[in-house]
């Protein structure tokens, strides 16, 4: 098939009329004649071998014909610019299981995540490329989570806002103050306890709390704020604790939801190789 034909200014011209055609239809607008050469005589063999020369079969096959003929004029275009790698970046990588835990804490218990950016830039580690994107992509309005998320991206945050147009968030506060856990309302009778009291103990109050007539909703979620905050050296005893807890009929429920949160804290500094 010549090139020169399929893609003459003639060819193009015949080729807007066949769509005009084709969108019209051919009771309103007739088939336009194919260019001289290949592609009429192609058109006219069609119609010869198929044995229908009405506008519609006519079309169709002047429609196949410029479509073959266009693809095999194509030409390639010149060669695109190389994209440019991003700069080393010689960390480790992060963990799969820390990698895990952050999938499941921020399904489950997001109140967790500021330890774990905390953790993760603590460890000095680099997050595969999804999970990289996904940080980017859950904090890309937060102005206090995002510039950790730069931080923890290392040197390839840079190229990966020029070359997928992610706007970079403003400098920010020292990474110490970024770092630094975020205050959050806390259950009066096991705040004074955080780090004053033995683990033991501290587990006992948080019993005390449960199993008290006058617990409610509104308790849990401040107990949920203490069990992300306490020392993770409490953990083990809260989890004892609440599990013998979770065995009674008062508290039961609650007790039950604070082991996980517990466990998955566990779980999640356990993923850093932190022991509680």
């Amino acid at each position: 098939m010549s090139a020169l034909v399929a893609s003459s200014p003639t060819a193009d011209a015949c080729w807007d009329e066949l769509i005009t055609a084709a969108l019209l239809g051919t009771d309103r607008r007739r088939p336009p004649v194919p260019p001289a050469g290949p592609v009429a005589d192609v058109v006219t063999d069609l119609d010869l071998v198929r044995g229908d020369s009405s506008d519609d079969a006519r079309l169709l096959n002047h429609v196949a014909t410029m479509a073959l003929a266009r693809r095999l004029a194509a030409r390639p275009g010149p060669p695109a610019t190389p994209l440019a790698p991003p700069p080393p970046d010689t960390r480790p990588w992060c963990p799969a299981a820390a990698v895990a835990s952050w999938q499941t804490l921020v399904d489950d218990w997001p109140l967790l995540e500021d330890e774990w950016l905390a953790q993760a830039i603590a460890n000095g580690v680099r997050p595969p490329g999804d999970l990289l994107m996904d940080l980017l992509e859950r904090h890309r309005t937060d102005v206090r989570r995002r510039p950790l998320v730069q931080h923890l991206a290392g040197p390839i945050v840079g190229w990966t806002s020029e070359h997928l147009g992610l706007s970079m968030a403003p400098a920010g506060p020292p990474l110490q103050q970024l770092v630094a856990l975020p205050a959050i309302p806390l259950h009066p009778d096991v705040a004074i306890d955080l780090a004053a009291a033995a683990p033991a103990q501290f587990a006992n109050s948080l019993a005390d709390v449960l199993v008290a007539d006058t617990f409610s909703g509104a308790d849990r979620r401040l107990l949920e704020h203490v069990l992300a905050r306490c020392a993770p050296t409490a953990l083990g005893d809260v989890q004892r604790e609440l599990s013998r807890v979770a065995e009674l009929g008062r508290g039961g429920a609650a007790a039950a939801v604070l082991a996980e949160l517990a466990r998955t804290r566990t779980g999640m500094l356990a993923s850093f190789g932190m022991s509680s």
